[in-house]
């Protein structure tokens, strides 16, 4: 028996080893800022490996009791959908199978942990591929010893954190919760700048000192979702992670926000403003022109 578990020790070592040459990627957002138009991107290179779950939310769900709960539920009840009736033609039976088996095996992070996190990325990649990795906007709100955690966990990462205008990166969820729900996104939004779980989202200054603390510099790209879809950031991206430069489809649309786009107000703008008058000149000093001209700033 002891034989065996050894064996069966240096087997999950062997191949969890397997991915220490390759490049993690994580994305830790921000939320509505361009990261599932990247994921797509990174997704068509073919030596790219990423999470067939978008958002894994492992790392905010280990942090936290209450992200546990929900998204231990979440994908609970999302496994048991696809796997009832009601999950309808939507998806080949192929194309069912993949979904739930990833759905399955990040369930099972909840009680394996890490272990588990690993072995999700190994299942999945091949000889072939030199990068791996996932996008989980949420990631913007770990602190220090969470990514501190994350970096002890692969040899070899990258971490991507795209930013947006703050003003409009609070309005956006409130637009595409507003194609969901009766709640008009223009009446809400001085509502979400008293909203811890809205503002914190958008303390990019706080978010990059974290990763900072955590990650050399080389390891760490910042870019703006502004000027994120063209040949010349790309280009900065696939540099920056060691992938031959591929244009993207710069038109496509993935994640926007529907309906109809009722502009802030002066007053709302200013007030976005203040919120995040701290925010904003941390992006000037650090980043200069590379800012987009046309943020609120």
């Amino acid at each position: 028996m002891a034989n065996l578990e050894a064996a069966r020790e240096m087997k999950n070592a062997t191949e969890v080893s397997a991915l220490g040459s390759k490049i993690f990627v994580l994305g830790v957002g921000a939320q509505r800022a361009g990261t599932s138009w990247l994921n797509s991107y990174l997704s068509s290179h073919s030596c790219v490996s990423m999470s067939e779950i978008k958002e894994l939310h492992y790392f905010d769900a280990l942090w936290s009791e209450s992200y546990r709960l929900h998204y231990q539920n979440k994908f609970t009840l999302a496994l048991k959908r696809l796997a009832s009736a009601s999950a309808g033609p939507r998806l080949s039976p192929a194309a069912v199978t993949q979904e739930m088996r990833a759905l399955t095996d990040r369930i099972a992070m909840f009680k394996d942990g890490d272990k588990a996190y690993v072995d999700y990325f190994r299942r999945r990649v091949a000889q072939h591929h030199t990068h791996f990795g996932e996008i989980t906007p949420a990631y913007a709100l770990l602190p220090v010893e969470s990514f501190a955690h994350i970096r002890s966990l692969f040899a070899n990462i990258k971490i991507v954190f795209l930013m947006r205008d703050p003003v409009l990166r609070i309005y956006s969820p409130l637009r595409k919760r507003e194609a969901l729900s009766k709640q008009k996104a223009n009446e809400a939004f001085l509502g979400a700048l008293t909203n811890p779980a809205m503002v914190d989202r958008t303390r990019y200054d706080v978010t990059i000192a974290n990763l900072r603390s955590v990650f050399p510099a080389e390891s760490l790209f910042f870019g703006f979702y502004e000027s994120l879809f063209c040949d010349a950031t790309i280009r900065s991206l696939c540099e920056f992670l060691g992938l031959s430069f591929k244009p993207g489809n710069y038109d496509l649309h993935v994640n926007a926000s529907a309906g109809q786009y009722v502009p802030l107000t002066a007053d709302q703008i200013e007030a976005g403003r203040s919120t995040f008058a701290e925010t904003y000149a941390f992006c000037r000093r650090e980043f200069g022109n590379a800012v987009p001209a046309n943020w609120y700033s």
